[in-house]
């Protein structure tokens, strides 16, 4: 960025001139269905991407990722990053919160500033815990799982246990209490 002022000296006598600037940060591949400005999905996405500026943090995420200047994308193309689970958590980054003042906001926004040369999976890892998800390499591809409320899976209880020989369903084992 390049920026340019020209003020009369005279205005301000014998102080000096301060500014400040509020930078919006990187343009990012973004799906192609999503409004970064309301910060809405519409439709099915279809897989593809455009760019837009954005702060949704998993869109940050997948741009540290797959770029091949100052990201992984020399090391991972976009097909080795689940770009669907992303998907999923950027809806859930950009669900409207109450801001504690009236209003509301984004749940997790990205406003980063990298300046220093850092190990990328300690940069994943801090991108991923701001986030609260972990990423996981599943053999092929690199996803992600996250801490988020979802529906019940599944729910335990006597009926659905098969009962081993000594009658006791549930198991629980603790640690040594000293």
């Amino acid at each position: 960025a390049l920026v340019g002022v020209q003020v009369d000296s005279e205005q301000f006598g014998s102080q000096q001139v301060s500014r400040n600037y509020h930078l919006r940060g990187r343009i990012l591949q973004v799906p192609s269905n999503y409004n970064p400005q309301t910060r809405q999905y519409s439709g099915i996405w279809d897989g593809t991407f455009k760019p837009a500026y954005s702060n949704n943090m998993a869109w940050c995420l997948w741009d540290m990722l797959t770029h091949p200047r100052y990201g992984m994308g020399k090391r991972l193309g976009a097909a080795d990053v689940d770009k669907w689970a992303l998907y999923v958590i950027g809806q859930y980054c950009d669900q409207s919160v109450p801001d504690g003042f009236g209003g509301t906001e984004p749940r997790i926004t990205c406003n980063a500033y990298l300046t220093t040369q850092r190990k990328a999976r300690d940069v994943l890892s801090d991108f991923c815990s701001a986030m609260r998800c972990m990423p996981v390499w599943n053999g092929q591809t690199l996803t992600f799982v996250q801490d988020r409320p979802s529906d019940k899976v599944w729910t335990y209880n006597r009926s659905n246990v098969v009962m081993p020989d000594d009658g006791a369903p549930f198991r629980y084992s603790f640690s040594a209490l000293k």
